[in-house]
């Protein structure tokens, strides 16, 4: 994989002048749409059937020697099947997704669009080199980047070939590809990329971050470290070994997914050894040296590791056993090691070879354990049919991704996101959580042309500000100080709770109550918060007067709340109303302006038709009401079970009541002799 890596180098002039010339191009079309993405995506994927047999050729040339099977299986028809997915979604994820509102936004719209980011730099590994620049590079052109890919310098000919394949589809500013002429990879990451995808060990991938952090560029890292396969107690050891065995031999264990080791019930580590020997003759034979279907490792210098590692296994008292003839050349067979302990190289490093280390365990908690010791791995494979075991092994460990009783095929289904978690990487790709990466998701927030913002400015502590501070915070408790120095101790920490200090309304209580409210301050609060507003006026008026239609609701409040009070001669009763109008509208004015402001947001919510059918339960019209819909309306808010309601109608009903007896002629009605005067007391 990508072993080396400078942190830091100025990028070659050439390759500085491609990214400009990429940027601008994105300038100048920064949002492709769906038509000229699904054409991007065709192209490539046209051209990669027509040199499908060329790359698996240069592939093999590259390898010394890769089985052409496996060149189509994993690297072609993997990176056919990324593009196909990616064609059948990506009107769906292109389209912009709708997002609820806070209910205090209750009438305003908010959504979610997926942004192209930029240039995109793709970073690939040896040994997959077409899938693994492929795949990234058709997610980002999914969603609608520019793309430089940086080939390996160990794949020379597989970076010619793929050079003119993507030359033949893109021209540079759209696509272009760098290889061994780079030296220092490093140079590449020093572009100001706007998203980097590396694949490589988790080493170099700390230097990519350390790189892209000078431009504060984002990463996708899918790295490597030891992936295990589990053996579950009560498993068919024959059964998994093939399985096993399968993802070790293939492409000759040089695949980041690969089962780095495995994990077997302590009984059964002989019957697996030798299942797992008898598995890798039924597939390759006796002699893997020129063996049509078995890739060789890729240079000299990784074959000279891999005998390392076992070299140091045997020396430290393991057990090897080769599972066939030839261990000296490139195609080297697979090596089965027992009798490990955690000094042997084998038990630290990602071996990425044809080596499968066995370890032993007694209980399936022993097995959790071990893999919880080390770090996060890419990949992790449960083999066994006992539901609850695996259920127990999944939910104690965390890896990048699963496959249940067999390896690595989680890989190729693209509708699930790839990636891995902390030593094994970060960030994801394939299918929609591919193309979700490589774009910017840009929420926009649009507001109702009437909502009322105006009602959240200073100054603050208006009625609608409070409500939303009842219903969302609740009380705080007012034994919490602020802490003085360092002796100070919070009451907060203290292991006594404060049982009696109130809780923010919860979801099932707020769905019940503040729905209503907010609704409620919401539409209401289009007039309150445009006084300019014809309708505005007519509910509020000039100033700090009523309106007149805020004096029709008081007229309508007055004749229902006062019934029994005012005079039956119908004139006398019109005159004594219009007093209690004339009243309220005179005590209004007197008030301080934040409560001129609350009394004009109460009767903005009672004039508005939406407001007044949500918050009163009145759905004709003030003008149209008989003074029995007004008393029921009354009835209905006194004795509602909503404390916004019950806090409205005491509000009306002590404005009405106020407003007739303030006049000293009504006194007499309720037997108020008027208030005390200092004085010499009554002569006795």
């Amino acid at each position: 994989m990508n072993d080396r890596l400078a942190a830091t180098a100025a990028p070659p002039a050439r390759h500085a002048a491609l990214f400009e010339r990429q940027r601008r191009a994105f300038l100048q079309a920064p949002c492709p749409s769906a038509a000229q993405r699904r054409d991007d995506l065709r192209r490539l994927k046209r051209e990669l059937l027509r040199h499908q047999d060329v790359l698996a050729e240069a592939m093999s040339q590259d390898f010394g020697y890769r089985a052409p099977a496996e060149s189509k299986m994993l690297d072609i028809l993997g990176s056919t099947l990324e593009i196909n997915h990616a064609l059948r979604h990506l009107g769906r994820w292109m389209k912009p997704r709708r997002r609820s509102t806070e209910l205090l936004f209750l009438t305003n719209r908010l959504r979610v669009t997926y942004q192209p980011k930029g240039v995109v730099g793709v970073i690939v590994p040896w040994n997959f080199p077409i899938y693994l620049a492929l795949g990234p590079l058709a997610a980002a052109l999914a969603a609608g980047n520019r793309v430089m890919v940086k080939m390996p310098e160990a794949t020379p000919a597989t970076n010619a070939c793929l050079r003119r394949l993507l030359a033949e589809a893109f021209s540079e500013d759209q696509v272009a590809v760098v290889g061994e002429e780079l030296l220092d990879p490093g140079a590449f990451t020093a572009l100001p990329f706007d998203h980097i995808v590396f694949t490589g060990s988790p080493a170099v991938g700390r230097t990519v971050m350390r790189t892209a952090a000078e431009h504060l560029t984002p990463v996708t890292l899918e790295l490597g470290g030891k992936s295990p396969a589990v053996v579950l107690p009560g498993a068919d050891v024959a059964e998994a070994a093939t399985r096993i065995v399968h993802g070790k031999a293939a492409n000759c264990g040089q695949i980041c997914v690969a089962p780095d080791y495995a994990l077997v019930p302590r009984a059964s580590v002989e019957a697996f050894a030798q299942q797992a020997q008898a598995a890798f003759a039924r597939l390759y034979g006796p002699r893997v040296q020129g063996h049509p279907d078995y890739t060789a490792l890729v240079n000299e210098r990784h074959r000279q590791r891999i005998a390392a590692l076992l070299d140091d296994a045997r020396a430290q008292g393991a057990t090897v056993i080769a599972c066939a003839e030839g261990g000296t050349g490139r195609q080297m067979p697979l090596h089965i090691v027992t009798g490990l302990t955690p000094r042997m190289r084998i038990a630290q490093e990602e071996i990425f070879g044809p080596i499968l280390p066995v370890l032993a365990y007694d209980t399936l908690d022993d097995a959790i354990a071990i893999i919880q010791g080390g770090p996060r791995p890419l990949a992790l494979y449960a083999f066994g049919h006992d539901a609850a075991a695996r259920r127990r092994l999944l939910a104690h460990t965390h890896s990048g991704g699963v496959t249940v009783n067999d390896w690595g095929w989680h890989v190729l289904n693209h509708d699930a996101p790839f990636g891995g978690v902390g030593n094994s990487g970060m960030g994801t790709y394939h299918g929609e959580e591919g193309f979700r990466e490589l774009s910017h998701a840009k929420g926009t927030f649009k507001r109702f042309r009437w909502f009322p913002m105006g009602l959240f400015y200073p100054p603050y502590g208006n009625l609608v500000q409070r409500l939303v501070f009842k219903f969302y915070l609740g009380k705080s408790d007012p034994s919490v100080t602020v802490a003085t120095g360092a002796a100070a101790v919070s009451p907060i920490m203290s292991s006594t709770p404060h049982q009696d200090v109130a809780e923010p309304s919860g979801r099932r209580s707020f769905l019940k109550v503040g729905a209503l409210t907010v609704a409620a301050i919401g539409l209401g609060g289009w007039f309150a918060s445009y006084p300019a507003d014809r309708h505005a006026r007519a509910v509020l008026g000039a100033g700090a007067s009523l309106g007149p239609q805020a004096q029709t609701m008081l007229a309508k409040l007055a004749d229902a709340v006062l019934d029994g009070a005012l005079p039956s001669d119908a004139s006398q009763r019109a005159q004594a109303i219009a007093k209690v109008v004339d009243t309220a509208d005179k005590a209004v004015a007197g008030l301080p302006l934040y409560l001129q402001k609350e009394v004009q947001e109460l009767f903005s919510m009672l004039g508005a038709a939406p407001t007044r059918a949500l918050l009163i339960g009145q759905w004709s019209g003030w003008a149209d009401a008989t003074r029995e819909d007004v008393a029921s309306m009354l009835t209905g808010l006194r004795q509602s079970s909503v404390a916004l309601r019950r806090v409205v109608y005491m509000s009306l009903r002590d404005m009405v009541t106020g407003s007739y007896y303030a006049d000293t002629g009504t006194w007499e009605q309720i037997g108020y002799p008027g208030p005390m005067i200092n004085g010499p007391g009554p002569e006795v």
